[in-house]
């Protein structure tokens, strides 16, 4: 009976042995993952503010920006420009839009046509 009990408690370690190095093995893989996982969001977060610096920089052209496109396209509809729609009130509050059409300005009417064209 003690060889047996013997022979068993040595089956048992050996098992525990061989759990543990699956357990060991296990753990590598998992550690190995997670440093794949962390460098991948690295590398999200660093696109995801690539994204943000090229957003900001398009709304800068958009509606911000010295010469800004919604700022040009106002001052047309200012001077007479027919358009069926408004731009948004948020985006005409960040931008200063007020057109006065001076003979200087490119777009404004030579006198002579304005005179005749109020009669």
């Amino acid at each position: 009976m003690i060889a047996l009990r013997t022979v068993a408690n040595v089956w048992q370690v050996e098992r525990r042995n061989k759990n543990a190095e699956i357990i060991a093995r296990r753990a590598g893989k998992i550690y190995d993952k997670l440093v794949g996982f962390l460098e991948d969001m690295t590398s999200l977060g660093n696109r995801i503010s690539q994204a943000r610096v090229s957003y900001d920089e398009a709304m800068a052209k958009l509606s911000s920006g010295r010469g800004n496109l919604v700022n040009q396209v106002e001052q047309l509809k200012q001077l007479g420009a027919k358009a069926s729609k408004s731009l948004p009130a948020s985006v005409l509050d960040e931008n200063d839009t007020e057109v006065s059409p001076s003979p200087e300005s490119p777009g404004a009417l030579p006198e002579k046509l304005a005179a005749s064209a109020t009669g």
